[in-house]
């Protein structure tokens, strides 16, 4: 925990210092950190800006401060969800219903939570690394009393962090609450995987390469309009979006400053217009990579293959995708727009194979935000954390428990 500039000593003290952490909470959920500011804060408790630096350092302390203690909190009520006379399978389908719980009480402070990858990395990943070893306490134990199969316990718990985090984006953060039939997802689908016992369907599958640009094809203003881009890619992905200037994207693109607002409005536009650009590529991608694949098991093996080469292969890409989420209101954010638009073709993708008896009866859309978070968060966990490759170990362990789940493949699997 950091040091605060100087410890509540009294009750007046206290009451300060928890107002001012309140006011924080609840500028950071609505502004975000960038734009929030110590002002904006010092107005909202009614305390004077100088009363504020007198606990806290500057805006990014108490923005790490409060992220601190939701994250003790919600180890501590993950911990107490655990019951450890409980099957293994409850005990995690505890943790995790607790985890998302946690979140519906706490949407304004959780989205803090989130964003705190882009304000200090290494606390992120401490946070979310403490979060995921209680997750691998419970599946080692799984493990040593034969409840669970033998999967990596990390690989395994990072997967589960994404599931709940997607699962939390699509009904609570952008809906009204958890449904029954998500959790009822969430909870089959670490226990049995997707898979049915139908056998899996043979497939050709053609050669997946992309075809390269022909910007000698393009005209002269489209040529210029794709340099911004991709100037906008490094600058964006290098600085992140509020400390990437125009004049950086326009200066790498070797065109003239005016030259930018004739093809964008304004840096947010770029941005947006990136990422959309990410968007159809990743689609396009993952398009060919399926080709001539029939079976949906096969096509999740091929297309998770796919993103993890493609966001290793365009890392800057990937995390102002992530930033995404944090740029604009939380209703209109290029973020939930990229999400929204993989989604429309993932969910009748999935809704389609569960017809068919390749995947098990599983609510689609609930299936597709939680396929969707295992794979950004293994991506998160060693293409933007490591800057390297999903290894291949990781990756089979992952599709082993996306196809299968936790528990031994000789209970009965047959049922809906």
């Amino acid at each position: 925990m950091m040091k605060i500039r100087r410890s509540p000593s009294t009750e007046r003290g206290t009451a300060t210092y928890e107002a001012l952490l309140r006011a924080g909470a609840s500028v950071f959920s609505r502004r975000g950190f960038r734009q929030a500011s110590v002002a904006e804060i010092c107005r909202r408790s009614r305390v004077a800006n100088g009363t504020f630096y007198q606990y806290f350092l500057d805006k990014e302390q108490i923005f790490l401060t409060l992220i601190e203690r939701l994250a003790r909190q919600l180890q501590m009520r993950l911990q107490a969800s655990v019951v450890p006379p409980a099957p293994a399978i409850e005990q995690l389908q505890s943790a995790l219903r607790t985890h998302l719980k946690f979140i519906e009480s706490q949407t304004a402070l959780y989205r803090v939570f989130r964003e705190a990858e882009f304000v200090h990395t290494e606390l992120s990943k401490r946070l979310y690394g403490q979060l995921a070893q209680l997750y691998q306490e419970i599946i080692e134990s799984g493990h040593s009393q034969g409840q669970f199969r033998r999967l990596d316990p990390e690989t395994v718990s990072f997967s589960l962090i994404g599931m709940a985090e997607f699962i939390a984006l699509r009904y609570i953060f952008w809906g009204h609450g958890l449904p029954q039939r998500a959790w009822k997802t969430l909870a089959d689908l670490i226990a049995h995987g997707i898979s049915t016992k139908q056998p899996i369907a043979p497939g050709e599958q053609f050669p997946s390469t992309m075809p390269k640009e022909q910007i000698a094809k393009l005209s002269h203003g489209q040529r210029t309009r794709a340099r911004l881009l991709e100037a906008a890619e490094e600058e964006f992905g290098k600085k992140g979006f509020y400390d990437a200037q125009i004049v950086d994207i326009t200066r790498r693109a070797g065109v003239a400053h005016g030259t930018f607002y004739t093809y964008f409005p304004s840096k947010e536009a770029i941005f947006v217009e990136l990422v959309r650009e990410i968007n159809t590529q990743l689609r396009a991608r993952l398009r060919a990579a399926i080709a001539g694949l029939h079976d949906r098991r096969q096509i999740e093996r091929a297309g998770f293959r796919a993103f993890f080469e493609f966001i290793h292969k365009h890392p800057k890409a990937y995390r102002i995708v992530r930033e995404a989420e944090f740029v604009g209101s939380p209703k209109n954010a290029a973020g939930r727009w990229y999400y929204e638009r993989l989604a429309q073709g993932y969910i009748p993708a999935l809704a389609h194979a569960i017809e068919s008896s390749q995947v098990r009866a599983l609510d689609p859309e609930a299936l597709a935000y939680a396929l969707m978070g295992m794979g950004h968060f293994m991506g998160v966990r060693w293409v933007l954390w490591e800057g390297q490759a999903v290894p291949d170990a990781v990756f089979e362990t992952m599709m082993d428990f996306l196809l299968h789940g936790l528990l031994p493949l000789d209970r009965d699997r047959s049922r809906p």
